[in-house]
């Protein structure tokens, strides 16, 4: 099981999903997906691929389906995972 670390960002971005009225458990599902990445694998509907550019390193899923655009981004390193942002693509990679 990784260990989950969040940003300042993500904790932001959470807070604007909640306004937003998003389905905060699929959020919360996703996280602990991801937290257990390392022992199981993730569900295809994530989505789940590696990012290029500034964000080389770091990976992204779909919340909420293939049709879905709202994205997790995360970065592993060692046992630990951290959260660095989540919302609409637009909202992300602004």
């Amino acid at each position: 099981m990784l260990t989950p670390d969040f940003t300042k960002a993500f904790a932001r971005d959470r807070k604007k999903c909640v306004k937003k009225h998003w389905d905060i458990q699929a959020l919360d599902s996703a996280l602990k997906a991801v937290c257990a990445s390392d022992e199981t694998k993730l569900v295809p509907s994530y989505r789940d691929h590696a990012l290029v550019g500034d964000l080389a390193g770091c990976r992204a899923l779909h919340i909420g389906g293939r049709a879905s655009n709202w994205v997790l981004i995360y970065e592993i390193i060692d046992k630990r995972v951290f959260f660095l942002r989540t919302g609409t693509h637009d909202d992300v990679f602004e």
